[in-house]
């Protein structure tokens, strides 16, 4: 539902209008001023995300998200290892915090899934993906946000090749210059297609050149060659759409999937050992109907599992609020959880609420008939089928606080859900248009 704080967000209008036409329906980079407010989202997500993995690394947690960092355009995973000591070497800021931790003054940070690390940015710009999902599709591998963070003088990447449709959030608090070059005009300039480091005055002045400032989103389609140059520190969000060629998410998604399904069921003896003396043309003889027989096997798994694999991958990625669905578990989420200080139980009558982008859904799949698979932000768990279950979903899905009702299995299903995340607590006082 809409409210006063998604006024911000793009209509539909602007993606079926003022976007294709800019974009030249999505073909062309071009750039979007002043589109998210700084009381919407700033650049304290940068060190907001390093704390975050601080922690993680002090808790001895797997880190939910991979931090780079270059100096000098050279990445150094030693130092990248001393920004992540306790927090107690924290600086003020992210320049500060850099520099204390690991001596260098001009940087480069990168951190990939940073809306795992960051709710504000898996919420915010998880929903402004949305308004363009609805008018326009989602990506079949989802979206990622990445943190791009310092005060380098250029993009350590080099005049380098986009390979998805990206946005390019830029968040401050300094300016940005972004020059971009179409894959055949780079091709023709350079004669070949690797990035290009050092003297890069001859690309710049073939590229178009945008400035960014704070709140402005760039949009860049795959395979244009771009660099950034900056003088100052600023904080960006790239925002890359995982739009991958279908054979290939179903080569690397889901046939893994049914292999390891077809592994389990195997329960053949070892393979014998090959004479010295057999050449390869033996040796093919021998293994090829064996291949041949493997790959019947994996075709007959694919009829009989590769439906229900199908659709958990689908209601992994709706839940997860179109952001990448990424293995793990709910066991896995508790201890991530575990990390920030737990609140009490739920009680009968606290006020919850669902954040957005992520929705609840339910299924029958590999459940028995009186159960339900429940799914929220690509995670699933099992639960009674009960009407006051599925109410309970409903309201979650409504996007406003409403009263948690006075049922055990609720109760123990909202705990279960919690660990992702993706719920929030009101005190009591609140009010809601789903308790009257």
């Amino acid at each position: 539902m809409g409210t006063t704080a998604d006024a911000w967000l793009p209509s539909a209008n602007f993606w079926q209008n003022t976007f294709d036409k800019s974009t030249n329906d999505g073909q062309e980079a071009a750039l979007f001023k002043n589109i998210v407010l700084e009381n919407i989202l700033n650049s304290q997500c940068g060190i907001e995300a390093v704390r975050q993995l601080q922690i993680e690394k002090a808790r001895s947690a797997s880190p939910s998200s991979r931090l780079r960092l270059y100096i000098n355009n050279d990445r150094r995973d030693d130092l990248a290892d001393l920004l992540l000591e306790p927090p107690s070497n924290s600086g003020n800021d992210l320049p500060d915090l850099v520099s204390r931790a690991t001596g260098a003054e001009k940087f480069c940070l990168v951190v990939n899934n940073l809306e795992l690390l960051v709710g504000d940015v898996s919420s915010v710009l998880g929903t402004f993906l949305e308004t363009m999902f609805a008018c326009r599709g989602t990506p079949i591998g989802g979206c990622e946000a990445v943190l791009f963070a310092g005060n380098y003088a250029e993009t350590s990447f080099g005049f380098h090749e986009g390979f998805e449709h990206a946005f390019l959030v830029h968040l401050g608090p300094g300016v940005k210059d972004f020059y971009c070059m179409p894959s055949n005009t780079y091709v023709e300039t350079t004669g070949g297609r690797e990035p290009t480091f050092g003297e890069l005055d001859f690309l710049l002045e073939r590229s178009t050149k945008f400035q960014l400032d704070p709140g402005d989103i760039l949009y860049l389609p795959a395979h244009v060659y771009h660099i950034g140059k900056q003088t100052s520190f600023s904080v960006s969000i790239a925002l890359p759409l995982y739009n991958v060629p279908q054979e290939r998410f179903f080569l690397k998604g889901v046939l893994p999937l049914l292999i390891d399904e077809l592994l389990v069921k195997s329960e053949q003896p070892g393979s014998p050992y090959l004479p010295l003396n057999a050449g390869a043309d033996t040796f093919l003889a021998s293994q090829l109907p064996i291949l041949e027989s493997a790959v019947k096997n994996l075709q007959a798994q694919c009829h009989e599992h590769g439906p229900d694999i199908l659709r958990y991958y689908w209601y992994r990625l709706m839940s997860n609020g179109y952001w990448e669905v990424r293995q793990s578990s709910f066991e896995d989420l508790e201890k991530t959880n575990s990390l920030n200080e737990r609140e009490d139980s739920f009680m009968p009558g606290d006020l919850i609420e669902l954040k957005k982008p992520f929705k609840a859904f339910w299924s029958q799949l590999d459940c028995k008939d009186n159960e339900l698979r429940i799914f929220l932000k690509g995670e699933s768990t099992i639960a009674d089928n009960k009407p006051v279950i599925i109410q309970t979903l409903n309201n979650l899905n409504s996007y406003y606080a409403f009263p948690i009702p006075s049922d055990q299995s609720v109760l123990d299903l909202l705990s279960v859900l919690d660990a992702t995340g993706a719920l929030i607590r009101h005190n009591k006082s609140q009010t809601s248009p789903l308790s009257n």
